[in-house]
């Protein structure tokens, strides 16, 4: 089968452009948030190097095999609920270091924004 019998229709394909949206727009206020509460350089860069690379552990019930993943990969494509997932299951930052930002508080902010917008308890 080619790729074209696999494309969504359009109502589908604008509710991946409005994901995008959401992302792009998420991730802005995620920016003005930081400024706000005082985020150095240092301190975005490594947030820049962890979002790369997020360590999730999978449940139990799922092997609990750790993956690193892309959020920022999942959020410009639009793949809102895999990006949420793995926010949920992945760590914060362990707060041991002057360049680390991530807190559970950050994080669960992010989390609180991802699942309001898919409607998610």
């Amino acid at each position: 089968m080619r790729y074209t019998n696999y494309l969504g229709t359009p109502g589908q394909v604008a509710d991946l452009e409005s994901r995008r949206v959401f992302a792009r727009d998420l991730l802005l206020a995620l920016k003005a948030k930081n400024i706000n509460e005082g985020m150095q350089w240092f301190q975005a860069i490594h947030m820049h190097a962890r979002s790369a690379a997020w360590k999730v552990t999978l449940p139990p019930q799922l092997g609990g095999a750790v993956l690193t993943v892309d959020l920022m990969n999942m959020f410009s494509s639009g793949d809102i609920e895999t990006a949420c997932l793995a926010m949920i299951y992945g760590e914060p930052d362990e707060m041991t270091a002057p360049q680390h930002w991530i807190t559970p508080e950050r994080k669960e902010w992010l989390v609180s924004q991802m699942k309001e917008f898919l409607g998610w308890p």
